[in-house]
């Protein structure tokens, strides 16, 4: 994806092979989270689809944004009501070969979100609400302080 004159999104897909950029005619959402592999967790491959964070304008609907690389298809996942006009900042990573997403809430939480089918925003499962942790082990373990919120005591 490239921004052309007038800010028109081009979309280009590079062959290996021939050396060569081949121009995309498709209509898709022309804003996206992404820019460049340097933006680490805004952006996932598995199964030979690329996916992404995208929105159709600045406050419009925000999807996950997916291309097929074997049929230049693209397929776009709206996030589930609840999540979309949030603008937590979001995360994907494959987990368990199934796209999962991480958003960042405040001041000091986090939700996993699994996605069950591409195309359907309902298809989201939220698995995980992660309220302040205070640390993280090697083998997974996730760390909690437990207090009383009226008393105070730890």
């Amino acid at each position: 994806m490239k921004h052309g004159p007038n800010d028109v999104t081009l979309w280009q897909v590079y062959s290996l092979k021939s050396n060569y950029w081949r121009d995309l005619q498709v209509e898709m959402p022309n804003h996206s989270r992404y820019d460049g592999w340097q933006d680490t967790g805004y952006a996932v491959h598995l199964h030979g689809m690329c996916h992404w964070w995208g929105y159709e304008d600045y406050f419009g609907e925000q999807m996950l944004v997916s291309f097929n690389l074997s049929d230049d298809d693209f397929v776009k996942t709206p996030f589930p009501l609840s999540q979309n006009n949030v603008k937590f900042p979001k995360h994907f990573v494959v987990l368990k070969e199934s796209i999962a997403m991480i958003e960042y809430g405040h001041p000091i939480c986090f939700f996993i979100s699994i996605l069950g089918e591409f195309g359907v925003a309902e298809s989201w499962t939220r698995l995980f609400s992660m309220v302040e942790p205070i640390g993280f082990g090697k083998n997974g373990d996730i760390f909690y302080i437990k207090w009383k919120r009226r008393s105070g005591k730890v």
